[in-house]
């Protein structure tokens, strides 16, 4: 199988729609991170029931008459994520047209339609629910869904409609002396693990901050509140914090792999490198949470840092899912091997 033979498309089909895809789930993605922001804040600041128990009306009306802190929050939430669900139709109509024919697209589309639906569903319930923690915490799970659609679809349209630009004489020096399919395949189940340790870890602390138990967090890095004092709130503290740890821990074991596969795909090595600096920014901003008593600025930022990395290691499962492998071939030539042989990834 020669090098070429990998690249997702060819001919002018692929020139005439260079970028197209790409740019629309970008701008997708974006306007889906500040609607996510803007939920955080709603949550944060219990502007929940900023338009009543109205949905899809505030307080009644299409646009409210009377206006109130709560009541602008709240509105800009409902704006933002209409603006982005329009976004998303349109994203999700011109990728089918263009590229129905591709197992990723078909992946992306549907884990982000599915967990736009459900964030819909959970934000209308969240309005009428008297005590809703567990189901704000949910409401934040689901969000990082369709984020994640999105991001899948933003990298894999880049990489369709750029092409993955391999150069023989490199792939050559790649595969001198040794076989990167095993490796490859380590990055993957890797990349899926972190994936799935964020969103667990996300999770609970969206827990912690939806039941105000963060409140009572004391000390940084180690936590210094009383156990005999606080045995529930020290508790909670000890397993976010512990969960902190463990996603750098894990970061850094991806961030080796990606770094020993930067030969294969850049794009992934610089992914796994970039986790790492986000848990460390995450950290940080916990330490800022702690220390400003739970400030909306830093409530914000730690939440954004979540959302960017849990984005990031969603990049980094796409990159080595569908990136090839090199293996020496024939004759010293350098062959491209899928990293699961027998399973289709077209």
């Amino acid at each position: 199988m020669s090098m070429q033979a990998i690249k997702p498309t060819s001919g002018g089909a692929a020139r005439s729609r260079r970028g197209r895809l790409f740019g629309l789930s970008l701008t997708t993605l974006i306007v889906l991170f500040v609607a996510n922001v803007i939920g955080f804040a709603d949550t944060a600041t219990g502007s929940v029931y900023g338009c009543g128990h109205d949905w899809p009306l505030c307080n009644g009306q299409l646009i409210p008459s009377v206006w109130s802190e709560h009541t602008a929050i709240e509105y800009a939430h409902r704006v933002s994520v209409f603006a982005m669900e329009i976004l998303l139709l349109v994203t999700i109509i011109c990728a089918w047209r263009w590229y129905g024919r591709h197992r990723w697209l078909r992946i992306s589309i549907a884990w982000m339609v599915l967990g736009v639906v459900l964030e819909s569903i959970l934000g209308a319930l969240a309005v009428f629910a008297i005590n809703p923690p567990a189901l704000m915490a949910t409401h934040m799970g689901i969000a990082l869904l369709a984020l994640g659609g999105v991001t899948v679809m933003t990298v894999e349209s880049w990489r369709t409609e750029r092409g993955q630009g391999w150069r023989p004489e490199r792939a050559r020096k790649v595969v001198e002396g040794r076989d990167d399919t095993g490796l490859g395949r380590t990055l993957y189940l890797w990349s899926w693990f972190a994936l799935a340790f964020s969103y667990v870890a996300i999770y609970v602390g969206s827990y912690v901050a939806s039941t105000g138990d963060g409140a009572s967090f004391q000390g940084w890095p180690l936590p210094m509140e009383s156990y005999h004092a606080m045995p529930h709130v020290f508790v909670i503290d000890v397993v976010h914090r512990g969960l902190a740890l463990g996603m750098l821990l894990v970061t850094i074991r991806l961030a080796l792999l990606g770094y020993r596969f930067r030969a294969v795909s850049r794009g992934a090595a610089w992914f796994t490198l970039l986790s790492v600096i986000l848990v460390c920014l995450q950290a940080f901003s916990g330490a800022w949470l702690i220390l400003s008593h739970l400030s909306l600025p830093a409530f914000l930022t730690h939440v954004s840092f979540s959302s960017l990395l849990f984005a990031d290691l969603c990049a980094v499962t796409a990159l080595a899912a569908n990136y090839r492998v090199m293996a020496p071939g024939h004759e010293g030539e350098p062959q491209v091997l899928p990293l699961f042989p027998g399973r289709s990834r077209s």
